[in-house]
């Protein structure tokens, strides 16, 4: 009587045999936006705050990082727009960054982000936030930066 060299994996569900097959790098989906933000510190598309809110540049919500261009001296603006509330992870290089979110004239301030889990030299700010539907303006600084690098995604 022979047995099938593949009779240990029977027990197991075809998920996992398909996982122990193509062992290698993680689906970018199955990163969390943490350890995601991560890996990409290097990168961002550039943006500038703006003094006035209602003039702020609207940014994506995704894993695509921005480097934002700051103001000396003063808080500067961006926005996100929102279809619903939407709990978001926002992860910044600089410590202070993020001072409050507007939701319409209603100012929130907030205290000082966590370290990133995964890289907390690298991402030293790290916040947890639901955001409302709408628009929501994010305050940044002020930071003695000439710019800081920012992600604003879905955990």
């Amino acid at each position: 009587m022979t047995r099938s060299l593949l009779s240990p994996l029977r027990w197991l569900s075809p998920p996992l045999i398909l996982a122990a097959a193509c062992s290698g790098e993680p689906e970018v989906a199955e990163i969390s936006t943490a350890e995601y933000g991560c890996l990409h510190i290097a990168e961002g598309q550039l943006a500038d705050v703006s003094t006035e809110r209602n003039a702020a540049v609207t940014l994506s919500l995704g894993r695509d990082p921005y480097r934002i261009n700051m103001l000396p001296d003063v808080p500067g603006f961006v926005a996100l727009e929102l279809g619903a509330e939407t709990p978001v992870v926002v992860l910044t290089d600089f410590a202070g960054t993020l001072s409050a979110v507007w939701r319409g004239d209603e100012r929130e301030e907030l205290p000082e982000g966590a370290p990133d889990p995964y890289c907390d030299e690298d991402i030293p700010e790290h916040h947890e936030l639901t955001l409302a539907a709408g628009t929501n303006h994010l305050e940044l600084g002020p930071v003695y930066q000439g710019n800081v690098w920012l992600m604003i995604a879905e955990p």
